[in-house]
C-alpha cells in the first residue's frame, strides 16, 4: 500500500480539550457514541505532540462520512460525502436552539447558500420517569434497540429547515411520524398535532413505520388534555390503514371528552372528526 493512502486512527476519547479533535468529538457524540465514530488523519508520520489534522470522520452504523476541506472563504469545515454541498454548521442561535429542543440526537447541517437541514438518527427515544419532576421533557436515546434497528430501512432522516428557522419540514411519512413521536414525548402538543396531517394514510405502514408508530405508546403515561387530542388525531388519520393503534381508542376518546374544556384551541378536533371517531369500529 502506498504511503500516501495511509491514515492514522485518532483516539477521540482522550482528545485534548480545546483542540479541533475535541470539538469534533463533542459534535459527533450528539448523534453517535464515540466508540462508533472513527476520526482519521493523513498525518500518520507526525509526532503526537505536534498535533494531528482530522481529514476524515466515519460513522459506520449511521452510514455517514464527513471529510475536512475548506469552503469558498477558506474556512475549514466538515463536509458530508453522502450529501452534496452539506457541511456541519456551528450557526446555533436562539431560533435554531428552540427548534431543535426535544431532539437531543441531532446535527445541524448547512449548504453554501445558507439553507439548513437537521440530521436526526432514527433511534428509539425514551422519556424517563423522574419522581421529583413529573412533567419532565428530557429524553434519553436508546442506541442499542435491536428490534428497532432491524426494522429500519434508513438510519437517519434529513429535515429541511424553513427559512424562518421556526420549524422543520418533513419528507415522507416515516420521517413525519418520527418527528411527531419526538414532539409528543417533548410535550410539544401543538407541533405534534400539526404534524398529524403529514402521516395521514390509508395504506399499510412499512415495517419501519410500524415500529415508529408503536413507539407512540411511550407517551401513553401523559394524561395532558392536549396529549389525548393528539392521540385521537393520529387515530383518525390512520384509521383506514389497518394499523393497530398503540392505545385504547375508547379510553382516549372518553378522556378527551371529560377534559374537553381544558383542550387547547390549536389541538381541539372539529365536531365532524369527533363524530367520525365516535362512529368508528374501534369505539365501544
Amino acid at each position: 500500500e502506498e504511503d500516501d493512502d495511509r491514515m492514522l486512527l485518532l483516539n477521540l476519547l482522550y482528545a485534548p480539550r480545546g483542540s479541533r479533535l475535541f470539538s469534533i468529538a463533542k459534535t459527533m457524540c450528539s448523534i453517535e457514541t464515540l466508540s462508533h465514530v472513527l476520526a482519521w488523519s493523513k498525518d500518520w508520520k507526525m509526532k503526537e505532540e505536534e498535533g494531528y489534522s482530522v481529514d476524515l470522520v466515519e460513522l459506520p452504523r449511521l452510514k455517514l462520512t464527513f471529510t475536512a476541506r475548506e469552503d469558498h472563504t477558506g474556512e475549514l469545515k466538515l463536509f458530508s460525502m453522502d450529501h452534496a454541498d452539506l457541511f456541519v454548521s456551528n450557526d446555533h442561535n436562539d431560533l435554531t436552539k428552540k427548534m431543535i429542543a426535544g431532539i437531543p440526537h441531532s446535527l445541524l447541517l448547512s449548504n453554501l447558500g445558507g439553507e439548513m437541514q437537521l440530521l436526526v438518527p432514527v433511534l428509539p427515544p425514551v422519556r424517563p420517569h423522574i419522581i421529583s419532576q413529573p412533567f419532565t421533557t428530557d429524553l434519553v436515546i436508546n442506541r442499542e434497540g435491536c428490534t428497532w434497528n432491524a426494522s429500519l430501512s434508513q438510519r437517519f432522516y434529513l429535515y429541511p429547515i424553513h427559512v424562518s428557522l421556526s420549524f422543520a419540514l418533513t419528507k415522507g411519512l416515516n420521517s413525519a411520524l418520527y418527528l411527531l413521536l419526538l414532539r409528543l414525548l417533548h410535550r410539544e402538543y401543538d407541533a405534534a398535532y400539526r404534524l398529524c396531517d403529514s402521516i395521514a394514510t390509508d395504506s399499510k405502514l412499512s415495517p419501519e413505520g410500524q415500529e415508529i408508530f408503536k413507539a407512540l405508546s411511550y407517551a401513553n403515561d401523559d394524561f395532558h388534555p392536549d396529549a389525548a387530542a393528539v392521540r385521537l388525531k393520529v387515530s383518525l388519520v390512520t384509521i383506514d390503514s389497518g394499523t393497530p393503534l398503540p392505545w385504547d381508542l375508547t379510553l382516549q376518546l372518553a378522556d378527551y371528552i371529560v377534559k374537553l374544556p381544558h383542550v387547547s384551541a390549536t389541538c381541539r378536533l372539529p365536531l365532524q372528526e369527533e363524530l367520525q371517531l365516535l362512529e368508528s369500529d374501534g369505539v365501544v
